[in-house]
């Protein structure tokens, strides 16, 4: 049997979880980070962040969606 394939039906909940993470992150990277390397190293840091939180939540999204 094919597994569906994801549609994006729940963006919302995808976007609200990446934001919510990156904010918590930011805290951090705030206190651990931009006082030892600098902000530009902070800011790098947390664009990274970003970019690594985001396909993790699209698939904790997708799995929560389907069930799978």
């Amino acid at each position: 049997m094919k597994r569906p394939r994801w549609l994006g039906d729940d963006l919302p909940a995808t976007f609200g979880l990446t934001v919510s993470l990156w904010l918590c992150a930011l805290i951090l990277i705030a206190v651990l980070v931009a006082p030892l390397f600098g902000w530009m190293v902070a800011w790098a840091a947390a664009i990274t962040v970003l970019l690594v939180l985001v396909p993790i939540c699209i698939r904790i999204t997708a799995r929560r969606t389907f069930r799978s």
